[in-house]
């Protein structure tokens, strides 16, 4: 509905295929990953000088207090808790619009 195409990865080696073959604007990572957790991918995103600019966000259920600190370690651009609502993901949608207009 927002004119975005959304892709599921399910592991870190997937993950890295799709980021090197199609350089995504956002990705968003659950923190409990089977084979490497999302602060660690998060990390190794954020310090690599052609993918730090992608966005990352956290979908969790971890308590916003824990979340919120990790963020900020992590560099990550932002989390949604779950439970969420479709209209949780608003801003983040908003702010890639206004990103794609800026370039």
């Amino acid at each position: 509905m927002k004119g975005y195409t959304c892709k599921s990865v399910k592991d870190f080696a997937g993950t890295m295929d799709e980021i090197n073959d199609n350089k995504p604007r956002l990705i968003f990572l659950d923190v409990n990953m089977p084979d490497i957790n999302g602060y660690q991918l998060s990390e190794m995103i954020k310090s690599n000088e052609r993918y730090k600019n992608i966005l990352v966000y956290y979908l969790t259920g971890i308590a916003k207090s824990e979340i919120s600190v990790k963020t900020l370690e992590t560099k990550a651009d932002g989390f949604i808790t779950k439970p969420f609502d479709l209209s949780d993901f608003n801003d983040v949608f908003d702010y890639l619009n206004l990103k794609k207009m800026d370039n």
